[in-house]
């Protein structure tokens, strides 16, 4: 979470620069480490972008070209399709042989040429839906990492960025989305405003960044918890969340007097 509008902005398109491949990725927000604080070879890795924000997440172009492709793929690998393809192209190339506009001083006809099966799919119209019905948000999300997911065909390290994911959703279906999250096994980076997605996130897994990308310190204020509140450790990390969140964006929080003297006595 990011205190500033432009740094969200900036980190986004820090997202797409890494996708896309560009050498401007390291000029830019952020570097991608491993556990002892290497930089990842970015060539290893397999960035995905969920964007969240769009109201139909399969209209989003990357989708879009790998649902594509993956159709493209089926026609090359499995006999029977092959086969359909090349009576296809056949009776097409039959069909254009027999167009033709002759005139004593012109003639109009197809060129003959190689029938490319990706610009031919593009003409077609495909539907996703389950037993007829449309997917709701979280289905079609699910739908999106799976085709994602299925053309990483060098099985390189899925990093999977996910944009404002509590947009389109309510209360329940966040919580049953980020539950799904949790079973993917792949390095996932989320970029939320949202309490409801960041109170579904382990306390030392959230970053919020000030204006001048210091990091508020959800991990010390946790350890002033333990030795100054005689409370379980699940405690601890939901209101360490709690009381970061909240004093990280200044909303006014309804909680009893000693929790509140105690997070305004030190500002961190």
């Amino acid at each position: 979470m990011f205190e500033e509008g432009k740094q969200a902005r900036d980190f986004i398109r820090s997202i797409d620069l890494l996708i896309k491949k560009k050498k401007e990725m390291n000029e830019h927000a952020f570097y991608l480490m491993d556990d002892e604080f290497q930089d990842l070879n970015y060539k290893n890795l397999y960035p995905v972008m969920m964007d969240c924000g769009k109201l139909d997440l399969a209209d989003d172009k990357s989708f879009k070209d790998n649902t594509i492709s993956m159709f493209e793929n089926m026609v090359f690998e499995h006999d029977e399709v092959n086969e359909i393809f090349h009576q296809l192209q056949v009776s097409i190339d039959n069909l254009v042989n027999k167009l033709e506009v002759a005139k004593t001083h012109y003639t109009i006809e197809f060129q003959s040429e190689t029938f490319d099966v990706k610009k031919m799919l593009k003409l077609l119209k495909y539907d996703i839906h389950r037993n007829g019905s449309a997917l709701n948000h979280l289905e079609l999300r699910e739908c999106f990492f799976d085709i994602m997911k299925q053309m990483n065909v060098d099985k390189k390290e899925i990093i999977l960025f996910i944009i404002y994911p509590e947009n389109h959703m309510g209360v329940k279906e966040i919580e049953k989305f980020m539950k799904w999250l949790k079973k993917l096994n792949v390095t996932i980076i989320i970029l939320t405003n949202d309490y409801r997605v960041i109170k579904n996130t382990k306390y030392n897994y959230v970053n919020l960044v000030k204006h001048n990308k210091d990091i508020y310190n959800i991990i010390d204020l946790s350890n002033e918890l333990r030795l100054f509140l005689d409370i379980g450790e699940s405690v601890i990390e939901t209101l360490s969340l709690q009381l970061s969140y909240f004093d990280f964006t200044e909303t006014e929080l309804m909680i009893s007097d000693k929790y509140s003297k105690f997070i305004n006595s030190s500002k961190l």
